[in-house]
């Protein structure tokens, strides 16, 4: 056991250091716009302060390819405030860097520090260092940023939001223009969503759908969530705030809604890739999506033109809630990692904090509400159409907290594809899905923040 455990580790040595490095040639002048003045808001940094009492040191910083033109951008300035340090940055897509990140620190090994994704907290927090109070001050911290309360796990805090997203409908701006719609047409309710759907789908000449008018591909269980809560139905029970409450008939009627989208509108086909591939294809014309979409399109599609509209409800008005909503969360600390090391790794996070710049290019890049007060009146985030768009229905979505990844993929599984790819029954699958779900659940650390928002109060 302790040689597989051994090789293990001189393997993932050994993978992660031919990643790209960091920049090792410091520049000896200033990066544009950065001063050697204290910055921030409650919570500050002091730029003149050495690091690691100015003796070189080498840190490694694992993050997911989305995230790395705002990360890089971050550590090559403070490499240029601190020449001393230098910090390896080594890039994945998404699953690759958390399944890599997750085995190498149960290992014991891997980055000192890294980007963190609140649905894999639960796995991640034992193999964490806790932001020390007197770097990051709560009282600060709470002034400064939202939903900071949220984050505290036995009286510690492993990372904040540093940008909130929640749901819109992305749509083809060239196909909507070919249909004749203008924005007038954005659908209020998901009734009138289906019939904009219709006119945007394309058949070809033996009855092949060759686009779709809306595609859930691969996100229908965020949908069937909100969907639900526009209903006013809560996600997990208030008795305990762990157990998911699936097997009921409004859930039923929520189902039903979305296979017709399949069957009986036809405004979709299974067979279509995932949303947000479909649509930076042009295969669909409208997506159910979240902030993270936006920034994916720019960098993988930049020549599809497309713009955003606030989610729609049932009826048209004020539900009780629109939908959840979730955030980008800050760098987290490897605890296996050395002292020293870990105290400058909690520098570079509070200098990424401190500073508006580096949070407001998130913010933008990823089409996400600011997280960090300060950035609220920003001229760059008023004229921004996708926050602007989320923002239109955000005080009414609600943080359940982190899911650990199980649930999305559980709902994913067992209850949205058994139902339009197996063709199981929707009673037979939402009881499948509950039971299991229940099972996760109990097993993990999660419990529901629903009761912290006032409207949950309408829920029925």
């Amino acid at each position: 056991m302790k040689k597989n455990v051994f090789v293990l580790a001189i393997l993932l040595i050994f993978l992660f250091s031919c990643g790209p490095g960091g920049n090792k040639n410091h520049d000896k002048d200033m990066p544009a716009g950065t001063k050697m003045t204290i910055f921030g808001s409650a919570l500050k940094y002091d730029p003149t302060v050495p690091v690691n009492n100015g003796e070189p040191v080498t840190l490694t910083f694992w993050t997911q390819v989305d995230q790395e033109i705002v990360y890089k951008s971050m550590l090559k300035d403070y490499m240029a405030i601190h020449p001393n340090v230098n910090i390896e940055m080594l890039s994945a897509t998404f699953s690759e860097h958390f399944n890599k990140l997750q085995i190498a620190l149960a290992s014991g090994i891997g980055p000192d520090f890294f980007h963190v994704h609140n649905s894999y907290s639960g796995v991640l927090i034992p193999h964490m260092e806790p932001y020390p109070e007197e770097i990051f001050p709560y009282t600060a911290l709470k002034k400064d940023f939202r939903q900071v309360p949220s984050h505290i796990i036995n009286g510690n805090i492993y990372f904040i939001d540093t940008g909130l997203m929640t749901s819109c409908i992305l749509y083809n701006k060239k196909h909507w223009e070919e249909a004749g719609l203008t924005e007038k047409d954005y659908p209020k309710t998901w009734d009138q969503l289906k019939l904009v759907a219709k006119k945007l789908t394309k058949f070809d000449a033996k009855g092949k759908m060759v686009r779709a008018g809306f595609n859930p591909n691969g996100i229908g269980w965020a949908l069937f969530m909100a969907m639900n809560l526009q209903k006013g139905q809560r996600l997990f029970e208030v008795f305990d705030g762990k157990t998911p409450i699936i097997n009921t008939a409004r859930s039923r009627e929520t189902l039903k809604y979305i296979l017709d989208f399949y069957r009986g509108s036809r405004v979709t086909d299974i067979k279509f890739s995932w949303y947000n591939d479909s649509f930076g294809k042009g295969q669909s014309s409208m997506i159910y999506s979240w902030g993270w979409v936006v920034n994916w399109m720019q960098n993988y599609y930049p020549d599809i033109p497309f713009a955003s509209f606030p989610l729609p409800s049932w009826t048209g008005n004020l539900p009780p809630a629109y939908d959840r909503n979730n955030g980008e969360s800050s760098m987290g600390v490897s605890k296996y990692s050395d002292k020293k090391k870990q105290l400058v790794a909690f520098d570079i996070i509070k200098f990424f904090l401190a500073s508006d710049q580096y949070l407001l290019d998130l913010d933008l890049r990823f089409g996400v509400a600011p997280s960090k007060r300060s950035l609220d009146d920003n001229e760059k985030i008023k004229n921004n159409e996708f926050i602007q768009t989320f923002t239109k229905t955000f005080d009414r979505t609600i943080w359940p907290g982190p899911f650990p990844g199980e649930f999305e993929q559980i709902q994913r599984d067992q209850l949205i594809d058994s139902i339009v790819l197996d063709y199981t029954g929707i009673d037979k699958a939402m009881a499948n899905t509950e039971k299991l779900l229940t099972a996760t659940m109990k097993q993990s650390s999660f419990t529901s923040l629903e009761n912290q928002y006032p409207f949950i109060n309408e829920f029925k």
